[in-house]
């Protein structure tokens, strides 16, 4: 068995997710992509500016196509709706060939465990972005949707949802708009949950396989951090960005988007005064956040 790491980290280390709608689009994106190629993902994550995967696949050539289409298709949609041009990732992409069973096990563990080394959250399981909640659950972080029951906003969104994904379409900032149009707090998730197990594209049984059960699997994940040694990776405290984007909403309570590239300077100099007030948190975690 062989496969690969995949491996994306923002232009400087810059953020990129700073709204859920940036991950939905990276995620809707992500699956449209691998399920055309027809390729196999047991492992999956999300950062504040960097993302991982573990696939199960020999052939390197389609590892790269993959993750130049992804990129690309993905950069041109993020500037667009934020008015930015020129390079958003660090690189198009970075990959690393795991070859042993060992290897592949460490690095799936890796893979999942991003969120809990970057201290956003106790267990691999509790971040949406990593996909294991999703085992057999359509709805870890929401109430059950009942069709009889749902608004006509909730029916309307629910049927988009089911229209770009039968046309094999990704979920674009404008759709994701028309999406959430009108839709109260328990609405947004329950949509949210329910997109997200229609683009799953997170093998378990794949998953499974490795590991002999979902259960041994999570045993696996939870007792053990994993390893990276091949590729540049972006450890550290990743709390601290919740922390800002938090703070910088409440400060500019107007913004309907973070967009830190428009903020001006005296807004980001008000910005990192206040990071250093009320934060514990680095420079480089400032410049990170700020694009500077």
């Amino acid at each position: 068995m062989k496969a690969h790491h995949l491996y994306s980290k923002g232009k400087k280390g810059w953020g990129i997710f700073y709204r859920i709608e940036d991950c939905i689009l990276y995620f809707t994106m992500y699956s449209v992509y691998i399920r055309r190629l027809e390729m196999t993902v047991v492992a999956f994550s999300i950062m504040f500016n960097h993302t991982h995967s573990s696939v199960l696949d020999e052939i390197q050539s389609k590892i790269t196509l993959f993750q130049r289409q992804l990129g690309v298709s993905h950069a041109h949609a993020y500037n667009k709706e934020y008015g930015r041009k020129g390079q958003l990732w660090h690189h198009s992409y970075g990959f690393s060939r795991k070859v042993s069973a060992k290897k592949i096990l460490s690095n799936v563990v890796y893979v999942f465990n991003n969120c809990v080394a970057g201290k956003m959250n106790r267990r691999a399981i509790d971040n949406r972005w990593t996909l294991l909640a999703y085992y057999n659950n359509p709805h870890p972080f929401s109430e059950p949707i009942v069709k009889e029951r749902c608004s006509k906003r909730m029916r309307r969104a629910i049927k988009l949802v089911d229209i770009c994904f039968n046309n094999d379409e990704p979920l674009s900032y404008a759709v994701q708009r028309r999406i959430f149009a009108g839709l109260n707090k328990v609405e947004r998730e329950q949509i949210t949950d329910y997109l997200i197990v229609k683009y799953n594209f997170l093998d378990y049984e794949a998953l499974i396989g490795l590991y002999g059960s979902f259960e041994k699997a999570l045993i696996a994940i939870d007792s053990t951090a994993g390893a990276e040694y091949d590729l540049d990776d972006d450890t550290g405290d990743h709390s601290c960005y919740r922390k800002m984007l938090l703070l910088t909403k409440q400060m500019f309570p107007l913004l309907s988007k973070i967009n830190v590239e428009e903020l001006s300077p005296q807004q980001k100099e008000q910005l990192t005064k206040a990071f250093y007030a009320n934060i514990a948190v680095k420079p480089d975690n400032i410049k990170k956040f700020l694009h500077l």
